[in-house]
């Protein structure tokens, strides 16, 4: 994962009672990722608490997606009608077809990545 650009995990998310705010941190770098606040002054269930919780959590999260990709991939061309003649075209089709299969995966991590799919599982 070397060509992702965001702070490495894990982060953490964490209270600051005194002012009633989140913080969400990489602890291992001694660097704040993001400061949480109530949303529109309205207190609705301590949804900053939940928001940082989540923010936190995104390293891991797209971590999973991208290796969920690699191993789609991976199965796509070990069962796909294999084509013995043209070993290039047919590893290239059948990684085509895996990622048309998960676009939804594919876009989400392009959005969290800002690359193109292809720079990130290579």
């Amino acid at each position: 994962m070397n060509k992702l650009k965001h702070t490495p995990g894990p982060w953490e998310a964490e209270h600051i009672k005194e002012e009633n705010y989140y913080l969400v941190e990489n602890k291992k770098e001694d660097g704040i990722i993001a400061e949480v606040y109530q949303y529109k002054c309205v207190h609705r269930d301590y949804e900053e608490k939940y928001n940082a919780h989540l923010i936190a959590v995104a390293p891991e999260m797209l971590e999973c997606l991208i290796e969920d990709i690699k191993k789609a991939i991976k199965h796509w061309y070990c069962n796909w009608d294999y084509d013995y003649d043209n070993e290039v075209n047919y590893k290239k089709n059948s990684e085509k077809a895996c990622l048309k299969e998960n676009q939804k995966k594919v876009k989400l991590i392009e959005k969290a990545t800002g690359l193109k799919i292809n720079d990130v599982i290579k």
